[in-house]
């Protein structure tokens, strides 16, 4: 990395005092945060980063690490967010257990919470494939690639229709069972009915974004901004893992405050 970086990967800014910092400065330029939060996380070896970026200015608000995405680490951020001034005014996430159990828990009435449409099609594409070798998941994907697409409550209610008129033809498909020894049984299509009910089970989740506008429907500019961080970190793959935290909590700081030197990386270290 050289050694002009060296001293910034022996520790980190503090997250919390660099959301002061940027809400400080964004209020003197007269930039406001819109209050609709996008959370993601993303794993580099045992190890996740979940950032909290603001939709409207597009401004990462706070990043923790951690060994996974644990409810009260993450309703912890969210409360200190609102505590310090974050007008929360709406959640879009991945539907990770974790960040859906912290949200549930905040004490926020009718908080609208949008399940990333893009990661609805993720998870059928790693359960049924991209080429499903039923004809019930061929439909089903269909069905499901078209959720990003729409615009109007009319074209959600069409799309709800479509999913039920599908459920009833593949009844039996979804019902079947195969059997082992022992009577031990199992559903044939098990891929498939985990990717039915999970549209289901958050049928009130999908479409929030229609009803909470500006609410954005996806998470998308968080994945794009992993996709950058990846790239970054593909070069220094040889460092140990407290210096790769650091890298990534600097390349966050930096993003923001590129003034800062040498000099007063110690002022921020944790």
């Amino acid at each position: 990395m050289g050694r002009r970086f060296t001293p910034f990967l022996t520790g980190y800014p503090e997250p919390r005092g660099y959301f002061l910092k940027l809400k400080d400065r964004l209020q003197t330029q007269g930039v406001f945060f819109g209050g609709h939060l996008l959370l993601d996380g993303d794993w580099f070896g045992n190890r996740v980063v979940i950032i909290y970026k603001d939709w409207e200015t597009k401004k990462i608000l706070l990043w923790r690490f951690g060994g996974g995405e644990f409810k009260e680490n993450i309703a912890c951020d969210i409360n200190f967010l609102t505590a310090s001034g974050y007008p929360l005014k709406g959640v879009t996430s991945d539907w990770g257990g974790g960040i859906v159990s912290a949200v549930n828990c905040l004490n926020i009435p009718d908080l609208p919470h949008q399940r990333c449409l893009v990661h609805v099609q993720f998870f059928a594409e790693r359960l049924i494939t991209k080429h499903p070798e039923t004809e019930a998941g061929q439909e089903l994907l269909k069905i499901i690639y078209h959720l990003n697409s729409i615009k109007y409550p009319s074209e959600e209610f069409t799309w709800t229709a479509w999913l039920n008129r599908w459920a009833k033809r593949h009844e039996q498909t979804l019902l079947e069972k195969s059997y082992g020894e022992a009577g031990r049984w199992w559903y044939t299509h098990g891929n498939l009915r985990r990717v039915y009910y999970s549209l289901i089970h958050t049928l009130d989740h999908l479409f929030l974004y229609l009803k909470y506008p500006p609410l954005p429907k996806d998470t998308n500019c968080v994945e794009g901004f992993f996709g950058q961080l990846d790239s970054k970190m593909g070069r220094h793959r040889g460092q140990t893992e407290g210096r790769r935290e650091s890298f990534i909590a600097w390349y966050f700081y930096l993003r923001e405050f590129p003034e800062t030197g040498v000099q007063e990386v110690q002022k921020t270290h944790t």
